[in-house]
């Protein structure tokens, strides 16, 4: 080797590390205040706004994609502006547009607040503090695939838990009206989707047994990528849409095939 390329040689030297943390990423809430917020906001600016905080958590940047909003909360990127402008309104976040167009950049401050849980959400049973450490990962792998609301009552029923008896003491009715649903057979049909899920069960004395997210299979992860790559549709309307879009033409092929034209 030649003396002019070995000296271009790097010396890497070593230094003591620390040994990186281990551990699943969580974030720190206390979900009776939360629900104070959400029956003040509303259910979709609430959790909007529970999930910036989650997914900052989660990688650590000081920034978030739009895009990552809207797949993982199932709706668009003007829907996802316009409940920034309700929270702005509401005081929890300050916002601007750095150049002028939200093409550019938003640059949003999260306001830190102690809502007044002397509001309570309406049920008695929750009252008092509920803490909880959610993994942020329930943000990107169980909230696109059941939906907001069902995952705000994911979250109701874990403040259940966190009650001084430890014991989730559910009153439909007051599920209901603590969300805003339109009543008690909306509340059981969400109620459903977690047990489909395998997010909740019955307990052998009859009472709801709350229970962690399993782990994510092959078929759930592919669901995911399609849903975050935009080829799957992210509101009710456009997939009933693509839904008659396909069922139409069947209808008018199987017609043609079993009745004769003149």
């Amino acid at each position: 080797m030649p003396e002019t390329s070995f000296e271009e040689t790097r010396l890497h030297f070593l230094v003591p590390r620390y040994m990186p943390p281990e551990g699943v990423s969580v974030l720190p809430i206390d979900l009776t205040a939360f629900f104070v917020t959400v029956r003040r906001v509303g259910r979709n600016p609430g959790l909007l706004l529970l999930t910036m905080r989650a997914l900052r958590q989660r990688t650590g940047f000081s920034s978030v994609r739009i895009g990552d909003l809207s797949w993982i909360l199932r709706t668009t990127g003007f829907t996802v502006g316009r409940w920034l402008e309700q929270l702005s309104r509401h005081g929890l976040v300050v916002y601007d547009l750095t150049g002028g167009s939200a093409r550019d950049a938003v640059v949003v401050e999260i306001v830190t607040e102690s809502p007044d849980l002397s509001a309570g959400t309406g049920t008695p049973a929750a009252s008092g503090p509920a803490h909880h450490e959610l993994p942020t990962h329930w943000f990107v792998h169980v909230l696109p695939r059941v939906g907001r609301t069902t995952f705000l009552v994911y979250l109701r029923l874990l403040a259940f838990e966190g009650t001084a008896d430890g014991r989730p003491v559910l009153v439909v009715e007051h599920l209901a009206s603590d969300l805003g649903l339109l009543g008690t057979m909306h509340a059981r049909l969400h109620l459903r989707r977690l047990r489909r899920h395998r997010l909740l069960r019955e307990g052998r004395d009859g009472g709801l047994v709350v229970l962690d997210p399993p782990p994510l299979g092959l078929v759930a992860r592919v669901f995911l990528r399609l849903r975050a790559a935009s080829l799957v549709p992210r509101s009710v309307g456009w997939r009933l849409v693509l839904l008659l879009a396909v069922l139409v033409p069947l209808a008018v092929l199987a017609y043609l095939l079993t009745h004769r034209l003149p």
